[in-house]
């Protein structure tokens, strides 16, 4: 069960969700995946790669063909535009669960994306059905979570109808052992994991990279301003004029601040070194990556740094292809990346002079970059779909209706 879930190629929404239910298809498993329909011309049910879609309407299709709340800007960014719209989640997740039990009864394990709202309907489903629940948190439900009333009392009934919680991040953890009910915390500390969603692209082979100043750089995601995306054209314009050859950096990605970023780049005298190109398909991320050399996460944490940037699937991604990563230390992406300790580079989020002293830093030792790239590509190996579903406990003998 997801919230976010692609409807089309190239559509990024919960990418790493259908990674994961072709992932168990392949290892012989029937998957269904039960989404609220997006609106538009999403359809009702299809099957993709093996994976059965089903999209849950809260009404019937001649009044819901506008996009939902569960549309393409998701369920925060259209809360945040209009509050009022709050009161499409009643009904939606009410059609939701009723689907979802009738769907559970002839499953052996329920997996939900999000704590909120599929962990609340995972959490009920396995309470009625007996079924076993896995709840994966990715960072937008403990934002969700955290606003509502009741928040501790919501978490904890999610924990009573979970036999296994999966955070994508240590702080996503902590926060969550903070607010659950004292009654839980020993429940939660015992029964959850922290693992990043793993990338698709780890197993295809890589040639060795060779680094040549300028090097290539690469933003890759959804241009909002969480995303930082001023603080890296910041530094760039603070770097020596080497670090301003044209098309230096590609920024890929669409959202709500592009246009605000594309004027910031022409008035920082950037207009000639940075290309936006916009959304990118899935199918065109590896010719993407291999086309340069650093990837740059600039997120920012925003209020409450245990709810920031998990670890986004770009990252994993793309140190699977090579790339040095460059990122702020916010959110889960310590979690992977050290600081130069193992594969990548890590600054404080938002500061400009550390961000143009490591891309400096960068492009003037070719020899560095060659030794992060390898241990990058190193260290996404270790975060497969294999570790994560043998955590999942998904890779031995299935036994009546229950997993070992």
């Amino acid at each position: 069960m997801t919230t976010s879930y692609p409807t089309e190629p190239g559509d990024f929404r919960g990418r790493f969700v259908h990674e994961q239910a072709v992932a168990l298809v392949r290892r012989g498993c029937d998957v269904r995946v039960l989404a609220p329909h997006p609106g538009s011309n999403a359809a009702d049910c299809e099957t993709v790669e093996g994976v059965q879609v089903e999209r849950v309407r809260s009404m019937p299709s001649f009044l819901d063909s506008a996009p939902t709340l569960f549309g393409r800007s998701g369920v925060m960014e259209a809360l945040g535009e209009a509050p009022r719209r709050a009161a499409e989640l009643a009904p939606a997740m009410a059609a939701f669960l009723v689907r979802a039990v009738l769907a559970a009864r002839g499953a052996d394990l329920v997996i939900s994306h999000w704590l909120v709202p599929c962990g609340l309907v995972g959490a009920a489903v396995s309470r009625l059905t007996g079924v076993r629940h896995i709840a994966v948190e990715h960072g937008g439900g403990m934002r969700l979570l955290v606003r509502v009333p009741g928040a501790t009392a919501l978490l904890g009934f999610i924990l009573r109808g979970t036999s296994l919680l999966h955070f994508v991040s240590h702080p996503l953890r902590n926060r969550a052992l903070r607010l659950a009910p004292r009654s839980s915390r020993e429940f939660l500390e015992r029964f959850s994991v922290v693992h990043p969603m793993p990338c698709p692209h780890n197993s295809v082979p890589v040639h060795p990279r060779s680094f040549v100043s300028p090097l290539r750089l690469l933003f890759a995601g959804r241009l909002t301003r969480a995303k930082g995306v001023h603080v890296l054209l910041h530094a760039m314009a603070r770097a020596p004029a080497s670090m301003r050859a044209p098309s230096l950096l590609t920024i890929a990605g669409d959202g709500p601040a592009r246009s605000g970023v594309e004027a910031m780049a022409r008035d920082l005298g950037l207009a000639d070194s940075v290309s936006f190109i916009g959304m990118v398909p899935s199918s065109g991320l590896a010719e993407l990556y291999d086309a340069h050399d650093v990837l740059v996460i600039p997120s920012l944490p925003g209020s409450d740094p245990d709810l920031a940037e998990g670890v986004p699937s770009v990252l994993l991604d793309a140190m699977s292809r090579g790339l040095v990563p460059v990122v702020s230390a916010c959110g889960g992406m310590p979690d992977v990346v050290r600081g130069g300790e193992t594969c990548g580079v890590l600054f404080a989020p938002g500061n400009v002079s550390e961000l143009a002293g490591c891309l400096e830093a960068l492009s003037s030792n070719s020899d560095l970059c060659t030794e992060l790239s390898a241990s990058a590509r190193a260290v996404s190996l270790g975060f497969s779909q294999d570790s994560l579903l043998g955590i999942y406990g998904l890779t031995t003998t299935r036994s009546g209706n229950r997993f070992e």
